[in-house]
């Protein structure tokens, strides 16, 4: 998480200047190369990283990568639970705006005015969904499984907050994570969440487009609304997840009980160069700290470089 982290960071440094030489020596336009970078970008942040551990740990993809396929059914269950679950993220995303400014908001919707909709789906539901959920419901909760799944789940939705880069994101960005990581374990399955992020995001986009072509982009465009603009959201937001919960908790309880022995296959498939480490018991493996040197390290750089974002944009 912290090569992650320092990767982003230097490899954007990096873009930033090529693009600026390309826009130099060439007809190129910086709406061209906005449209290039939105299409690519998670292609060098997340699945060069990919690679790079892939290769220097020698690993296969398979072992890092929960596989499982997903039937008709865990198929239904996802969309009714994404679709249930979206009102708590609502809410969480409504609270937060109090505090930290929606700027990417505004970001993603020029982005979406530059780009034909079937391209804004590809760039912001379809790769998110595959490239941010192969780095944190593979290689990061993969490895974290030797503290317990709960807590596996926790600590790679909170990576996965803190890799968005800006306070506004980073807290439901947590609660989309940890639920990600939850429907990857219980289903043994990376393409649970890849489903469940796309939903999230494509609906988003889909919304979003919907509500541009109708002309009405002042909300959408509105990155700093009134207290009480905010306030009316969050209490619609709040009864929608008081309305809905109750479904989300039945669905769920379903969910689980037909893939309990999907989710013993997750929790005690291990990888190959572990084979000698089998004699470890449950309690020693859930020993493990999750909270170390490295941890702190990787909150600190990920604060700085939220705080230094804030104050560039």
């Amino acid at each position: 998480m912290l090569f992650l982290i320092v990767f982003q960071a230097v490899i954007t440094i990096l873009m930033s200047f090529a693009l600026l030489a390309v826009m130099r020596y060439t007809d190129i336009g910086a709406s061209q190369l906005d449209c290039f970078m939105a299409v690519t970008q998670d292609i060098y942040i997340f699945i060069i990283p990919f690679a790079i551990y892939i290769i220097a740990t020698k690993s296969s993809v398979k072992e890092v990568l929960p596989h499982n396929r997903l039937s008709l059914k865990n198929v239904l269950y996802i969309i009714v639970l994404t679709a249930l679950f979206a009102p708590v993220v609502s809410v969480i995303s409504s609270v937060t705006a109090l505090f930290a400014p929606a700027d990417v908001n505004k970001e993603i919707i020029d982005l979406m005015g530059s780009l034909p909709f079937a391209l804004s789906v590809f760039a912001m539901a379809v790769m998110p969904a595959i490239c941010e959920e192969i780095v944190f419901r593979g290689i990061m909760l993969s490895n974290y499984k030797c503290v317990g799944i709960a807590k596996a789940a926790v600590v790679s939705g909170f990576m996965f907050g803190l890799i968005h880069g800006n306070f506004y994101q980073i807290m439901y960005a947590i609660a989309a994570g940890v639920f990600f990581a939850v429907l990857v374990a219980y289903t043994n399955s990376i393409f649970a969440s890849m489903l469940a992020h796309f939903l999230f995001n494509g609906v988003q986009v889909a919304v979003s487009e919907l509500i541009l072509s109708m002309g009405n982009n002042e909300a959408l465009l509105n990155t700093s609304p009134t207290l009480s603009e905010n306030l009316t959201v969050i209490v619609t937001d709040l009864f929608m997840t008081v309305v809905t919960m109750p479904f989300l908790i039945l669905v769920f309880k379903k969910f689980m009980e037909y893939n309990r022995n999907n989710n013993l296959d997750y929790r005690y498939s291990i990888k190959q160069n572990e084979l000698d480490t089998l004699s470890i018991s449950l309690e020693e493996n859930n020993s493990h700290r999750i909270v170390d040197p490295y941890f702190i390290i990787v909150v600190t750089v990920s604060v700085i470089f939220a705080l230094i974002t804030e104050f560039i944009y």
